[in-house]
C-alpha cells in the first residue's frame, strides 16, 4: 500500500484550453496541451448538448472537464486510467489548492468552494457514468469506486445512506436581497434611459438575467403590462406582469423606435448596434455600484424582486411561485427567510416598546440618582 499523495506539492499545468466550437452541437470543445479537441470530452459534451442543456452550463462542465484532465496529467495518468485514489486525491487538491487567477471558484482564501467541489464531483461522476454506459470507459468508474455504491436494497427502500466520498457539506444559505435603500440610490446611479428600464423590469418581474435580455417586441403587451418571458430550463413561455413604472421607463427607453414582432429590444448604445448580452449587463450594473462600495450581482435582483414579494400579506406564496417560474413551491419558500436588516429595523422597534419603565423602577443603592435620570429620563 503506497502512502498518500502530498496535495500541496501537486504543480496541475495549465495545458488544454475550453474553446468555443460552433460548428459542435455543445458548442465548446475541449482541447489537449497540442491544441487538439479531447474526443472523450466532445463526444460526453456532444451527448449532454442534445438534453438541451443551457450553453453556460456546457461551458461549465467543460472547464470541469479539463481541470479533472490537468490533475491527471500532474499525477501522470489518463482519463481511463485513474482509480479511486486518484479521483479522492483530485477532490483532496481542490480543498487545498489555490485557484488559478480568474477563476469563478467563489473562494476566500486557499482552496475551491464547497459548491465548486460538488460541481466537479458531479461532472467528473457524470462523465464516466456516460462512458460505462457508452462502453467507451472503464467498467468500473474511479469515482468513489465499487465499494462506496449503495445496494440495491437501499436504493429501492429509500433509506438514508451517508455522503458519498468526496460530497461536501454545503451550508443552506438564504437568497441575499439588496436592502431598498441601496437599491434606491443604485438606480439614481443608471446613466441611461435603457439601464433604468432593465432594472425596473428585473426588479418587477424577477426574471433571470437571460429571460428578461432574450425579449422581443412581440413579448411586450403594452395595454396589460406585460412580458413574455422564455423560461430558463423548461423553455415554456409565459406572460408576467410588470409594474406600470417599469413599462414606463420601457416606453421612454424605446421612444421612437419603430419595434416589430422578432425585433430585438436591448441594444448597444453605440454603433454598430449589437444585441445587449449578460456580460455587457453585469459590468452596467457593477460600474453603478462603484461610488457606493458595494458588490451585488445581477442575480441578487432577482433574489430582491421574489423578497419583496413574499413579503406582501395580500399576495399568495403561490402566486409568488408562479411569477418567478419555480417548478416546486419549496424553492419560492426560501424566500421567506427575513433579511437580517429587516429583523435589526424590527427588533429595535419591539425594544423600543419596553413593557417596563426604566424610570420608574427603583434604583439599587450606591447608585447616583442624577447618573440614572441621565441615563434613562424621566422623574427618578
Amino acid at each position: 500500500m503506497e502512502l498518500p499523495r502530498d496535495l500541496r506539492a501537486i504543480d496541475v499545468p495549465v495545458i488544454g484550453a475550453v474553446r468555443s466550437a460552433p460548428h459542435l452541437r455543445a458548442l465548446w470543445e475541449v482541447t489537449d496541451a497540442s491544441g487538439e479537441p479531447v474526443p472523450a470530452a466532445s463526444v460526453y459534451l456532444h451527448h449532454i448538448a442534445v438534453d438541451d442543456f443551457e450553453p453556460g452550463t456546457l461551458r461549465s462542465y467543460a472547464y470541469v472537464l479539463l481541470r479533472w484532465f490537468r490533475f491527471l496529467s500532474a499525477i501522470g495518468t489518463t482519463w481511463e486510467r485513474a482509480t479511486s485514489t486518484d479521483f479522492v486525491d483530485f477532490i483532496g487538491w481542490m480543498q487545498v489548492a489555490t485557484p488559478k487567477r480568474g477563476s469563478t471558484s467563489g473562494t476566500k482564501g486557499s482552496g475551491y468552494a464547497a459548491r465548486t467541489i460538488n460541481l466537479n464531483w458531479s461532472v467528473v461522476t457524470a462523465f464516466y457514468d456516460f462512458h460505462a454506459w457508452a462502453g467507451s470507459g472503464p467498467i468500473v468508474t474511479p469515482v468513489a469506486g465499487p465499494a462506496y455504491r449503495p445496494s440495491l436494497n437501499q436504493v429501492r427502500s429509500r433509506t438514508p445512506t451517508r455522503r458519498a466520498v468526496g460530497r461536501q457539506k454545503v451550508p443552506k444559505r438564504a437568497p441575499r436581497s439588496i436592502p431598498d435603500e441601496v437599491f434606491d440610490r443604485l438606480f439614481l446611479g443608471l446613466g441611461t434611459n435603457r439601464d433604468r428600464a432593465l432594472m425596473s423590469l428585473y426588479l418587477a418581474t424577477g426574471a433571470r438575467a437571460s429571460e428578461l435580455l432574450n425579449i422581443r417586441g412581440g413579448d411586450i403587451n403594452w395595454g396589460e403590462n406585460l412580458i413574455r418571458l422564455s423560461r430558463k430550463g423548461s423553455k415554456k413561455e409565459q406572460w408576467v406582469p410588470a409594474s406600470p413604472d417599469a413599462m414606463v421607463y420601457l416606453r421612454i427607453y424605446i421612444g421612437t423606435r419603430r419595434i416589430i414582432s422578432g425585433d430585438v429590444v436591448w441594444l448597444t448604445l453605440r454603433k454598430p448596434y449589437r444585441d445587449l448580452n449578460y456580460h455587457a449587463v453585469r459590468q452596467v450594473f457593477t460600474r453603478a455600484q462603484d461610488k457606493l462600495g458595494t458588490k451585488y450581482t445581477l442575480h441578487q435582483l432577482r433574489h430582491t424582486a421574489a423578497y419583496r414579494m413574499v413579503q406582501d400579506p395580500n399576495l399568495p406564496i403561490t402566486d409568488v411561485q408562479w411569477v418567478l417560474g419555480h417548478e416546486h413551491l419549496d424553492t419560492t419558500m426560501v424566500y421567506l427567510e427575513p433579511h437580517p436588516t429587516d429583523v435589526y429595523k424590527r427588533m429595535l422597534e419591539h425594544f423600543s416598546r419596553a413593557r417596563i419603565d426604566p424610570s420608574t423602577a427603583p434604583i439599587a443603592r450606591g447608585y447616583d440618582p442624577e447618573v440614572m435620570r441621565g441615563l434613562f429620563g424621566g422623574e427618578l
